[in-house]
């Protein structure tokens, strides 16, 4: 019996995925959980299983084709069974017409899948062998292959960079009693909590209460998010992902910070499904930890702004006639003017500041 082996729906918004690896032939025998195809979406790099096993009769894929989510990318069989043509042109046939469908603005979203994806792939291979470049080890003059997901990055910053209007706009915030309150949860034992976990909670509460930051533009139409998820961008191996904490509002800080460290393990596993990258209204991105006091992030497509964080200071205040030691902090927020005008970031940034600067927000 022939089993058709589609291009399953692995995310909530995915349409469609581009070929980038045939790993199979006509004529090869598969196990069930093989991969044999690779597809790119606009999120991700994933590997496509075999469902089951058997040989396989017909690819009807091509490297670099853009194909709808349920087009059926090979078929299966017994190895002395030939495969009816008739099938094969359906198959095609229907493949074709979810193609149109794609490009008309269509496709069913109740798509089945009849294949499942495993994780995000591709690690950055240093060639020299001189060590990984996330040690920053590699020899000079060294060759580096870029990683697809490191291609997948460049094209979704470049478009944002061509299409997203952006204006940005910077504020300090005073943490102190965030930092001891940090101690204190920690201190306590479980999920070990950090500054990004507080700036995650504030960032969650702006957005239920300035609800045009969640906006995703589409036309002329701009719509509001129905859940508040909040992306995290991730160093990996291979390049940068943005994972996301889903109704993060709903969430404690260290109910937060244990949602943080679960897809950091993910993501250093290679684990990470669509699933764990979509949802996100809002991206934060902190670079403290490398020294950088402040930076401007790029928006990510789809979605309204980004906020950057940068390290936690030391600096001399100040306070009631004396001068105290304070820690201060940094945010640049990158926001597409398309959605939110001046007025409604600079309230945003500034109910986030006042959140940070009040430890009884977070208790």
């Amino acid at each position: 019996m022939s089993i058709a082996v589609r291009l399953p729906k692995l995310g909530k918004t995915m349409k469609d995925g581009t070929v980038v690896s045939l790993l199979v032939t006509e004529g090869d025998e598969v196990k069930k959980g093989d991969v044999i195809f690779e597809v790119e979406t606009d999120k991700a790099t994933l590997e496509i299983e075999s469902a089951d096993d058997g040989f396989v009769k017909r690819v009807l894929v091509r490297e670099n084709e853009k194909i709808a989510v349920n087009s059926t990318m090979a078929v299966l069989g017994p190895e002395n069974e030939d495969v009816c043509e008739k099938l094969v042109k359906e198959l095609e046939l229907e493949k074709a017409e979810l193609t149109k469908a794609l490009e008309s603005g269509f496709v069913d979203p109740e798509a089945g899948a009849a294949v499942k994806s495993s994780h995000l792939l591709d690690s950055l291979k240093d060639k020299s062998g001189s060590g990984s470049i996330g040690e920053y080890s590699i020899t000079p003059g060294t060759t580096i292959e870029v990683s697809r997901l490191q291609r997948l990055v460049g094209r979704r910053m470049l478009q944002s960079k061509r299409e997203i209007p952006c204006f940005y706009l910077t504020a300090k915030a005073d943490v102190t009693d965030v930092c001891g309150l940090e101690e204190e949860m920690n201190a306590g034992g479980g999920a070990e909590v950090s500054i990004d976990d507080f700036v995650v909670a504030a960032m969650a509460k702006g957005l239920k209460k300035y609800p045009v930051m969640t906006g995703q533009l589409e036309g002329d139409k701009i719509f509001l998010a129905e859940q508040i998820g909040v992306s995290l961008a991730m160093d990996v191996e291979d390049g940068a992902v943005a994972v996301v904490i889903k109704n993060v509002d709903a969430k404690t800080v260290k109910e937060i910070a244990e949602a943080r460290g679960d897809l950091g393990a993910k993501a250093s596993e290679k684990k990470l499904t669509l699933d764990d990258l979509e949802g996100g209204c809002m991206t934060l991105s902190n670079l403290g930890a490398f020294g950088v006091e402040t930076f401007i992030p790029i928006v990510i497509p789809g979605q309204c702004s980004i906020l950057g964080v940068g390290r936690v200071n030391d600096e001399c205040v100040p306070v009631g006639g004396e001068v105290a030691i304070r820690k201060s902090v940094k945010m640049t927020i990158s926001v597409d003017h398309r959605i939110a005008n001046g007025a409604d970031a600079a309230q945003f940034l500034d109910f986030i500041k006042k959140m940070l600067e009040s430890v009884d927000n977070f208790r």
